[in-house]
């Protein structure tokens, strides 16, 4: 029987006096199956509070404040509780549910809530991966909060999926390696020639929007900037570090690849869904690489570096376009400046020097600030010189 309700209650008076307005006409036989089922069996709401209660309890080990005794077969058949003909009471065998067992909601409801994960054994507190690579393995705690930022974003900077080819994905993953063991260098002013050259790089040409991939430039500041006592680079200083270490070996075909490169300009020779062919404008090198550059028009010539891996070559970064009318113009321009590397025996060596050596000359070409002067292709040696 239904229990007995306040006929008082202003809401259910507001209940009672509120028009029905019906959207769509519904028959008698619809009609008395509605009052049927209002006249229906009533689970009292304290009795629901009751045995969601002692689920919380059995599931998350909550205080108890009720017992679930007495409460009435129906509920306990929708949540899944066993019950026994004999007692008011839910059957001892399945009164305490397993923690991890989901809730078992009678199929006409639509839908489960999925069972949390089983877990074998006491729920450890794992640390977080980009703890361990703080300084001196130090506590957090003697640490800012911006600087437990930075190295947060460090974390998922050198270990996020990178996507592309295996040797791509290889290949970009040890370079951040090296740009972060470059940034530390200069923060530390380690080499003061590198220093130098990156701050006057990042000055002019690193927020330039031609520039944004953050490899033309940096790559060529820890490639190919000569500044060590036997002209060595960043790269070098890089292999020196990690020699000795567990995880060196896995760096080495990158470093032997990333020293043999340099920037290089070089013309569409045709190119298919598999393969983008080239030919290099003075030496006529030609090569074919990983299609991965698409806007680029038939004939173009790229300023780009090109790094092989296996039988594979990437083209590393985003190059620099120059129509194909340009092909005489640059190759003149090119041979009319090798005299500043004169130290060079043959014009075959010049040219694989300027290639190399003149990246601020190139990037002060390419560049979209007209305010940066067009620099000399020997530039590099200025930030040799202590000041």
């Amino acid at each position: 029987m239904a229990p007995d309700l306040d006929e008082k209650a202003p809401v259910l008076r507001a209940f009672r006096l509120a028009p029905v307005v019906y959207d769509e006409q519904i028959s008698g036989e619809e009609r008395e199956a509605v009052a049927a089922g209002a006249a229906g069996p009533f689970i009292l709401h304290e009795e629901v509070m009751v045995e969601i209660r002692r689920r919380a309890c059995s599931r998350r080990r909550l205080p108890r404040r009720r017992s679930a005794a007495g409460c009435p077969p129906l509920l306990l058949d929708l949540l899944g509780v066993g019950y026994s003909a004999r007692s008011d009471r839910p059957a001892a065998r399945s009164a305490a549910l397993p923690a991890a067992g989901p809730l078992n909601f009678p199929p006409r409801w639509g839908w489960k809530p999925a069972a949390p994960p089983a877990i074998a054994g006491p729920m450890a507190k794992k640390k977080p991966a980009w703890l361990s690579i703080l300084p001196g393995n130090l506590d957090p705690s003697r640490f800012t909060l911006d600087q437990l930022r930075n190295v947060k974003a460090a974390h998922a900077f050198l270990t996020e999926r990178i996507e592309g080819p295996p040797g791509f994905a290889e290949y970009m993953r040890a370079y951040r390696f090296l740009l972060f063991f470059g940034i530390a260098c200069v923060a530390e002013n380690k080499y003061p020639a590198l220093t130098r050259c990156w701050k006057d790089l990042e000055r002019l040409f690193m927020s330039d929007p031609a520039f944004e991939d953050g490899v033309f430039v940096q790559s060529w500041a820890l490639m190919d900037f000569p500044f060590g006592p036997e002209r060595q680079t960043a790269l070098d200083y890089f292999e020196e570090f990690l020699e000795g270490t567990e995880e060196g070996p896995g760096f080495l075909r990158f470093i032997d690849e990333a020293r043999k490169s340099r920037l290089g300009l070089y013309q569409d020779a045709g190119r298919t869904k598999t393969v983008a062919n080239f030919r290099e404008l003075i030496s006529g090198r030609t090569m074919s690489a990983f299609p991965s550059v698409d806007a680029y028009g038939k004939g173009e010539i790229l300023l780009t570096r090109a790094i092989g891996h296996g039988e594979q070559i990437f083209l590393w970064g985003d190059p620099k376009g120059f129509p194909k009318e340009m092909k005489s113009q640059i190759e003149n321009m090119v041979r009319d400046k090798l005299f500043y590397f004169i130290e060079e025996t043959t014009p075959e060596a010049q040219f694989e020097a300027f290639m190399r050596l003149a990246g601020p000359y190139w990037m002060s070409c390419v560049t979209k600030n007209d305010a940066i002067p067009i620099l000399e292709p020997d530039h590099y040696r200025t930030y040799l010189e202590s000041k």
